[in-house]
């Protein structure tokens, strides 16, 4: 069973904040690639971008907006419940409410053990100062908003350092905390997004994947096969 991994894509509302940058028919027909080619497709968070709306805090109605700016690719993302696999990030954690996601998911073949999962809950950040973190995200929208799109990025990497994402793939604090939760589950691989870092790193006890960003323009996304454990990163399809 070859196995799909596509993340942080963080369709928005076709404001300013919309970072998802694709045109939708061009991603409709990645999609439709990935369910021709891949028995499922693992929607690893942070699908939709519900925190930089104009009033803080309306999640669901951020969501509604989403499904109103990119209607089809909204629709074939969560109507395919035997295709695609939801779970959660912490941008979109709404969906636990309007489709029922989940916030992990494991998959065993062959003893061995594969977590899927968003990756925040391995963020310094999102876990010690969730409330803080959420609030910054939607003062960093009204920030795009009224133009200031050099302070945004400002704000971005001051994020990616302390998150540890400086575009490359390295075992930074946020993989560390990964690997560490990993073994302590007897997990043999760890798939995890959020970083929007795509990469891969082996431990010798434990893999750990990252399916990187599918925004602002860029297919990023991860091929697995979980009865051989082969898999690529792969940014071209």
């Amino acid at each position: 069973m070859d196995i799909a991994i596509i993340s942080d894509l963080h369709i928005g509302s076709g404001d300013q904040t919309d970072r998802f940058g694709h045109d939708d028919y061009e991603f409709l027909r990645f999609l439709k690639y990935l369910e021709a080619n891949f028995e499922k497709v693992v929607l690893l968070g942070d699908v939709f971008e519900t925190l930089t709306g104009r009033e803080y805090g309306k999640r669901l109605l951020e969501l509604k907006k989403c499904f109103q700016a990119h209607p089809e690719v909204s629709r074939r993302l969560v109507g395919n419940r035997q295709k695609y696999i939801y779970i959660h990030g912490n941008h979109d954690l709404v969906a636990a409410e309007a489709f029922c996601s989940s916030g992990e998911h494991l998959v065993s073949h062959n003893g061995s053990t594969i977590l899927f999962t968003h990756g925040h809950i391995f963020d310094r950040i999102s876990t010690n100062a969730r409330q803080a973190a959420e609030w910054f995200v939607w003062l960093g929208g009204h920030i795009l908003r009224r133009g200031g799109t050099a302070l945004h990025e400002l704000f971005r990497k001051i994020d990616d350092r302390l998150l540890g994402a400086d575009g490359s793939f390295k075992q930074s604090d946020f993989e560390a905390r990964a690997i560490r939760a990993a073994e302590s589950m007897g997990i043999d691989a760890i798939v995890t997004g959020h970083s929007h870092t795509g990469g891969s790193l082996d431990t010798g006890k434990t893999l750990v994947l990252n399916s990187g960003a599918c925004m602002e323009g860029r297919f990023q996304f991860i091929s697995l096969n979980p009865a051989t454990m082969e898999y690529k990163f792969n940014c071209v399809w």
